[in-house]
């Protein structure tokens, strides 16, 4: 069998179910409390969106490393039954594709007020926002869009999402989803209050935005404007005092990414060195040199 189908049958057929376990497992509770930073809730439920992609993500280095040493073409075949089995992960990653898609494509209108671009964010206002809202509440808005940008929030929405979708339909996966992008716009109104920006001019530009319509643009835009279920307690927030952000140990993170590293090296590596022997064992995965030698032996006889 050709080496790269195969691998792409066995990265669904093992990826996209450690994805849907790791979907359901436990999390944070959302937690909106005016004592409690919005810089340290999003920090929260980021990882907590990307703990659960390390779980696919070492079963993808082991399939990486099967097919580093696979010659070509493999030396196994796939039966029907077990290509058949890995449609409706295909489906659901076919999906995740065509949303991230989609999501990076803006209407003809524009956004009313974001922060845009992949790999080099910009903040785009509507010209009704700049005719409709005063001096010092457009001055915070643009602060709020600016510390978008700074952290290239667009392109952290955008690979949050398709995380997400690869958990399609767990529910919960949206609900993490959804819970980040609150706690993101929490957290950049905080750092620009920290830069100087007004609570209540800030909380002025929000109401005001959000009494234009619904919000436009791409879903991969940082906008200003995020749940209008939530906007209540975003403004009790931006009316209140900054709550003080836990101090982040630049070391705690280092070893933590050093750990994830490591795991990931020994995925791959286990995947070169007994990557074989654990394909073959797989339920409908036969030697090809075998089978075709039992073909030759059946015609010969």
């Amino acid at each position: 069998m050709d080496r790269e189908l195969a691998f792409g049958a066995l990265m669904l057929l093992i990826c996209a179910p450690v994805t849907w376990i790791a979907a359901v497992l436990p999390g944070p509770d959302a937690d909106d409390a005016v004592r409690i930073s919005g810089l340290h809730l999003e920090r929260r439920a980021w990882r907590s969106i990307w703990l659960r992609m390390l779980f696919p993500s070492v079963a993808l280095a082991a399939v990486l490393g099967w097919a580093l040493q696979e010659p070509e073409p493999a030396g196994e075949s796939l039966s029907s039954a077990l290509l058949l089995s890995v449609v409706p992960f295909a489906i659901v990653w076919a999906r995740a594709a065509f949303r991230g898609a989609r999501a990076l494509a803006s209407p003809p209108s524009g956004p009313i007020a974001a922060t845009v671009g992949l790999v080099w964010p910009r903040v785009a206002v509507a010209r009704e926002v700049m005719s409709n809202v005063d001096p010092l509440a457009l001055r915070a808005l643009f602060a709020h869009e600016e510390a978008h940008a700074r952290h290239r929030d667009p392109l952290r929405i955008w690979l949050a999402q398709l995380a997400s979708d690869l958990q399609w339909p767990w529910p919960a996966a949206h609900s993490r989803f959804s819970m980040w992008l609150h706690a993101l716009e929490l957290a950049r109104d905080e750092e620009a209050r920290l830069c100087g920006v007004d609570g209540a001019d800030l909380a002025a530009a929000v109401v005001a935005v959000a009494r234009l319509g619904a919000p436009r643009g791409a879903s991969a835009h940082a906008r200003l404007m995020g749940d209008g279920e939530l906007l209540e307690g975003r403004v009790v927030r931006l009316l209140s005092p900054i709550p003080q952000a836990p101090s982040t140990s630049r070391l705690r993170c280092c070893l933590e990414l050093a750990a994830m590293v490591s795991l990931l090296d020994a995925a791959f590596l286990l995947g070169v060195h007994y990557g074989e022997a654990a394909v073959r064992a797989l339920p409908g995965v036969a030697d090809t040199a075998h089978a075709l030698a039992q073909i030759a032996h059946a015609m010969t006889t």
